[in-house]
């Protein structure tokens, strides 16, 4: 207990972190498939990080299963943009009409 007040991370808090972020990864990737084109256009998956070369790998593996990766900025940045009630959550729509959205707002 002392040691997890002191914000050291014991291995069962890094295996509940890591099953976190599973879940959450798994959960935005249910989009239903490739199949979701629109005119010829892939549908976008938002990607929002501080981290570039791990946004870079990401947006290579969106890409690679079918979707177009729009960066929405930082994770705080990134994270206020696809809030509920912002213009591109849960909104159908093209990576252009998405990347037209985060430019405007």
């Amino acid at each position: 207990m002392e040691r997890a007040s002191r914000g050291i991370r014991t291995r069962s808090r890094q295996e509940e972190t890591r099953e976190n972020r599973n879940h959450w990864i798994g959960k935005h990737l249910r989009h239903g498939g490739p199949a979701l084109l629109r005119g010829g256009a892939r549908d976008p998956i938002f990607v929002a990080g501080d981290d570039q070369e791990a946004k870079a790998v990401v947006s290579r593996l969106i890409t690679d299963i079918g979707f177009a990766p729009v960066d929405t900025g930082s994770l705080a940045q990134g994270g206020r943009r696809q809030q509920p009630g912002s213009h591109i959550y849960n909104e159908p729509m093209t990576a252009a009409q998405a990347q037209k959205f985060l430019s405007v707002g």
